[in-house]
Order: C-alpha cells, then structure tokens, then sequence
C-alpha cells in the first residue's frame, strides 16, 4: 500500500507539476505583454496629465493671503447682515472700490427678495462667503463694460479647492474659476481688487451653455419631467424646469420668469397626457451639510431621466452662470461624466462626453449617501463636457415660499421620483 502511494506521487508530480509549471509562465508571459501593450496609453496619460496641469498654472491670476482673506471675509459678512437689516427687498449687491452705481437699489419681487435672501444664507463658509464677493464683483465689471458700449459680459464662476501640490504656506486654499471669453476686459479689473476679493482667481476654458431642452429627432420633446413632490396637505405637483413647459395652462406659478436669483423650476398640477409614469418611494434631499463632502471626494451621481441614466460626480460649486445669454445666480453645482481608472491607471473614457443632452433638462440628479440615495437637484442645461444642477435643498427652500404665498400652510413633505426612472 505504501508503495503504491508512493507510485501515485511519482507519477502526479511528472504529470501535474509541469502543467501547473506552464499555466504561471504563460500567465505571466500574459501579463508582461499587457504591460508593455499598455506604455504607450500610460505615456500618453502623464503626458496629458502635465498638459492639465501646466495649462491651470497658466491660467491662474492670483492666490489670496490668509490675512486677506480673513480681512474681506469680516467686510463681506458685514454686508450682508446690514443689508438684510435694512431692507429685504432691494437688490443687495456689494460694489467693489473704486466702481460707483449709476442707479439707486433695483426694488424687487417678492419671488426675487426670497430667492436672493436663500441665496445669501447659502454663503455660510468662508470660501463661499468670499465666492459670493467674486460674483457680485464680476456683475458689477458686467454691468461696467455694458455701460462702456464694449460688450455684454457672458461667464460661469465656480468655487475650487487647490490641489496639494497647488497651495502655498500662508494663503488661502480656494480659488474662484471665471470661465469667459472676455477674459481681456476685466483681468487688470480683477488684479486691482485683490486685496478687497480675498480669494484667489484663476481663468478656466469657456464652452457656451445651451438649455437641454429639446433634441433633434423628436423636436416636440421639450425635456423630462422625472418625478414630483407631495405636499402636508397630500397634493401631488410635477417637479421640473419652467423652461421645459414655458407656457402650461397647469403651471402653480405662472407669472415667475427664470434667470438672475429666480431658479428655472416649478410645479406643475398632475393631469392626464404628461404623467405615464407612477411615483415611487420617497427621496431625501441633499442638505447643505453634505455638499462639502460631494465636492471634496467628487462623489458619483446618477442622472433620473432623459436619454438614458448617466453616471457622473460633482465637480464644482458654481454661483453665477450663462446658458443661452441669461445670466443664473442660483445655488447650483456642476456634474460631468464619471470616468473609470484601470488598474488605477488609465482612464476610460479618454474623451468626457456631456452629462446630459437634448431633451434631458428637468432630469433629477440624486447622490449615493449613507447606503441610498438622495435628490441633489434638477438639471438645467450644460456644454459639451459637463451639465449645470440646480441644488434641491434651495430650490425647495424657494418652492415652498412660493407655495406659501398661495396658502401659507402649505409646504413640501415628500421629493418622488417616478417608478420607471
């Protein structure tokens, strides 16, 4: 018996062994030629990597001391708190040194008072205080040019934090980006209200923003409604972009006219021939606690509605923005496409395609938190490389004070998507 145990072995380790011997060399023949297949996509990516990274250097105008910025953030706080003080319903803007307002304060709506009023509350944080300075300064030079008969300023203004590799010992980590293809107008401007800004400025590439409102093979298709909201008194509203239905006979708000504070959103009365779809389960809206984190860790979303559901991540905090030649000032967010690493390496896809398209604007954008996910906002529109959000938890902030002046008891309980989304 022991020898034939012995026989066994022999005979398994001739056999056996050189198969198992051949399966780890070719396995590793296989993984040498995917390596060496791989050099030049990996050349490839660091060489676009530094292209990225000189091109942002480049376009940097200036950084903000921490002296500054802590100097611009009292002033601006300041202003803020007089304003509102004083009185709601005037437009509140802070005119940078050394520029004069040809006109008294602009009297507002009560629609354009409350969403200016959410706005500012919105500018808690140091960075956004600071952002907020940026984009009353950049209406100010806007408004500057279009008096001097030179042009009528088109830009985007988003909040970034520096890279590691970026920041410098004593000065702040954030920058705003003005995305314009005026750059020439305001850059000197811009440089001698550094020390009043107190946040660092840098330049960004400019793409005309379009309204995703209605695509070319079904042109009647005017964008997506994905889903609604419920009110405390058990009313049912479709949530989507005003621009999507311009002109609804079941519109709740049809006198709000989008652009500057107004947000490009309303609800709609449920009725039959628009609403196929059933709702679903309830959704927690993002809060502003949060946003941070999606910032920082460019968190991935997925887009409710439209062609087809996307995956992207948060980019950027934008507080001013152009689509179509209409100037936004509402709290929104920027979302591009999400791209894969390989092997931590290569991206896939190379090229990023917009997050929405034709036909997608009233599409939700809900965030993966705490295992489930939550509403961050409507899109509005976007360019070719990433799409603009209006953020839910102001919007509703908004809707509901708008719901209040029809019936002051009443407000939204539940965010609904529709089940086929």
């Amino acid at each position: 018996m022991f020898q034939l145990g012995q026989l066994l072995t022999a005979i398994l380790r001739i056999i056996v062994v050189p198969f198992i011997g051949l399966y780890y060399f070719f396995a590793a023949i296989g993984q040498l030629a995917f390596f060496l297949a791989s050099i030049p996509s990996l050349l490839l990516t660091l060489v676009s990597s530094a292209i990225v990274l000189l091109r942002s250097r480049s376009s940097g105008l200036f950084l903000a001391s921490i002296a500054d910025a802590l100097a611009a953030e009292s002033g601006r706080r300041s202003f803020i708190e007089r304003s509102l003080l004083t009185d709601r319903q005037i437009k509140i803007r802070e005119t940078p040194p050394l520029f004069e307002t040809p006109e008294g304060p602009r009297r507002l709506s009560n629609a354009e008072a409350s969403a200016q009023e959410i706005r500012l509350r919105y500018q808690k944080e140091r960075e956004t205080v600071l952002f907020g300075r940026a984009g009353d300064a950049l209406q100010t030079l806007s408004e500057f040019a279009t008096r001097s008969g030179e042009t009528s300023l088109e830009y985007s203004l988003s909040l970034r934090k520096l890279s590691f590799w970026e920041r410098r010992q004593g000065y702040l980590d954030w920058v705003v980006t003005i995305a314009t293809p005026h750059r020439e107008l305001i850059e000197g401007h811009l440089l001698r209200l550094k020390e009043w800004l107190g946040i660092g400025v840098e330049f960004g590439a400019y793409s005309p923003a379009t309204l995703h409102r209605a695509c070319r093979d079904t042109p009647e298709e005017m964008g997506t409604i994905a889903g609604g909201v419920k009110t405390v008194s058990d009313l049912l509203y479709a949530l989507t972009c005003k621009h999507v239905l311009p002109r609804c006979d079941h519109d709740i708000f049809p006198t709000l006219s989008p652009g500057a504070d107004i947000p490009d959103a309303t609800l709609i009365n449920m009725h039959d021939g628009c609403f196929a779809g059933h709702f679903g389960s309830a959704l927690p809206i993002v809060e502003q606690s949060f946003l941070s984190d999606l910032y920082a860790e460019g968190r991935y979303v997925t887009r409710l509605g439209g062609a087809s559901p996307v995956e992207g991540y948060v980019e950027n905090r934008v507080s001013e923005y152009t689509i179509d030649g209409t100037l936004y000032s509402f709290p929104a967010c920027t979302v591009a496409v999400r791209r894969r690493r390989i092997l931590g390496l290569f991206v896939y896809p190379r090229t990023s395609k917009g997050f929405s398209k034709k036909g997608d604007s009233g599409s939700w954008v809900v965030a993966g938190l705490g295992g489930k996910n939550s509403f961050l906002g409507l899109i509005h529109g976007g360019t070719e490389r990433f799409s603009y959000v209006i953020l839910a938890e102001p919007l509703f902030e908004f809707l509901n004070d708008r719901l209040a002046a029809i019936n002051p008891s009443e407000r939204i309980s539940n965010v609904i998507p529709f089940e086929d989304r």
